[in-house]
């Protein structure tokens, strides 16, 4: 994993060719669990994470009290499948 530091911005590339995966694609979840650590490490609690891949994306993390555990994420999406879960 490759992580620049641009102003307010934290950087991220991940590829996992060795899987099969030929780029990290934009994930919410990616974000969620990088936030916290960048939140600490930058003492702020609003992020922009900005995804360096070919399809390249923004994602805007808000990192709430560390307590609560609270960490939401948005941005623009594209929706790839729909589904729904059977109890």
């Amino acid at each position: 994993m490759n992580v620049c530091s641009l102003p307010n911005i934290v950087c991220l590339c991940c590829t996992l060719l060795s899987a099969g995966i030929p780029e990290d694609p934009v994930t919410g979840s990616a974000h969620t669990t990088l936030g916290p650590y960048f939140a600490q490490k930058l003492r702020r609690n609003t992020l922009t994470g900005l995804q360096e891949s070919k399809r390249q994306g923004m994602v805007l993390v808000w990192v709430g009290e560390p307590a609560a555990g609270r960490v939401s994420v948005g941005g623009v999406a594209v929706s790839s499948m729909r589904g729904h879960v059977l109890c």
